[in-house]
């Protein structure tokens, strides 16, 4: 399943960060591609590549799903993973609850996303089925954020449907939650007091996109970043 990572020209220094993390937890194996504007200055690792968006010209927040929507109407894939640039991964990935919630996605289930973080643990959920040992959870219709930018895995028609027009990243995860309501699709996950598939930072805030959370991380990995001027 293909992985994208979103970001834009402000936060091109966080990229080095991210790759780094994704190698050390996720593996290097995995190719993930980058979207954005202007490519980063500092080389990616091998099995990263970065697409352009738009030509290159990032305009205006308000233009973030209209880009994002023209790019994913050229894919073929159905379904894919996607996040952006400030998910600091800081354990290993669980790659078995990571194959059964992949598992999940056929027409018979009807998803809409599947969130591979802690987010399903802060909004009303409902268990939905057993695979194997992970129990899988289902947010209740009316949830807010039911869109958001942590990491999950998309239907791509879902995620189409709320990429509108004038949508900034806030607007997407907000707005586009209000309009979700309801809407008969699934999002599913798995509580963060069971099993998760990806343990993460958001790593900077808006008020502060220099200001790393390295909260939980461990003084090896720290030490790492360090070693390589990352932070």
């Amino acid at each position: 399943m293909k992985i994208f990572c979103s970001t834009s020209n402000n936060y091109l220094h966080i990229i080095p960060i991210f790759t780094y993390l994704f190698n050390k937890f996720w593996g290097k194996d995995y190719e993930v591609t980058i979207l954005g504007y202007n490519k980063p200055s500092t080389p990616l690792p091998d099995n990263f590549n970065f697409i352009s968006l738009n030509g290159g010209d990032q305009q205006s927040p308000s233009d973030y799903a209209r880009h994002l929507r023209e790019f994913f109407l050229q894919i073929e894939d159905e379904y894919f993973i996607y996040t952006m640039e400030d998910t600091f991964f800081k354990a290993p990935v669980n790659f078995e609850v990571l194959e059964d919630l992949k598992s999940l996605c056929t027409p018979e289930h009807n998803i809409g996303r599947i969130d591979l973080t802690e987010g399903m643990s802060f909004r009303a959920t409902t268990p939905y089925l057993k695979i194997n040992n992970t129990q899988i959870i289902e947010n209740l219709q009316d949830v807010h954020f039911r869109i958001t930018c942590q990491m999950s895995i998309w239907n791509k028609e879902y995620m189409l449907k709320y990429l509108l027009d004038g949508f900034n990243p806030w607007d997407f995860e907000v707005k586009g939650s209000e309009l979700a309501k309801n809407d008969g699709y699934r999002i599913l996950g798995t509580h963060q007091n069971d099993k998760l598939a990806v343990v993460k930072n958001e790593g900077v805030t808006k008020n502060n996109i220099y200001h790393y959370n390295l909260s939980g991380f461990d003084n090896k990995t720290i030490n790492e970043l360090k070693q390589n001027s990352l932070i």
